[in-house]
């Protein structure tokens, strides 16, 4: 009935059409990484400004001093400019970080799965309500796969 090429083309147009709706759906969810932000008021005029980042499973986030040369985009926190803040040290990573090493590269690579911290403390220079604002840039890859690299803003309230 019907033609052995008819069956062969049908068959490939299956597997056409399922790997497209596989891939739509993949790439319509949400991003594997989402934020949350927490101020807390250590002293006056000092704040801890924490970003949490929930990453997905089996998904992981690099960390900031990831080199630049390996195999994915480091994350990168700039905050904006702002006369009335000022930076108390640098960004600090709290959670489990994984060191492995890319053979083809050569280079060691650090990233984190499920969950990240990422610390800043910040001083007011005086004594008044102003905003926090950055953005955070992110890669976030699987064993087989990464997403382009991606960029999220912020505005958090100090006062």
């Amino acid at each position: 009935m019907f033609t052995h090429k008819f069956v062969i083309a049908m068959k490939n147009f299956i597997v056409l059409i399922s790997s497209l709706f596989i891939a739509l759906s993949v790439f319509s969810q949400a991003s594997p990484a989402s934020f949350d932000y927490k101020v807390m008021k250590l002293e006056e005029r000092l704040y801890e400004v924490s970003i949490i980042t929930h990453i997905n499973r089996p998904w992981h986030i690099y960390s900031q001093f990831t080199p630049s040369d390996g195999p994915s985009l480091p994350t990168s926190i700039k905050f904006g400019k702002n006369p009335l803040i000022e930076m108390a040290g640098k960004t600090e990573e709290k959670g489990n970080l994984i060191t492995k090493h890319d053979a083809v590269l050569d280079v060691n690579f650090q990233y984190f799965s499920d969950k990240v911290e990422f610390v800043q403390k910040v001083k007011l220079k005086a004594d008044v309500k102003t905003n926090l604002t950055g953005t955070i840039q992110y890669m976030v890859c699987t064993d087989s796969q990464c997403s382009k690299p991606t960029t999220v803003s912020f505005n958090l309230d100090l006062n």
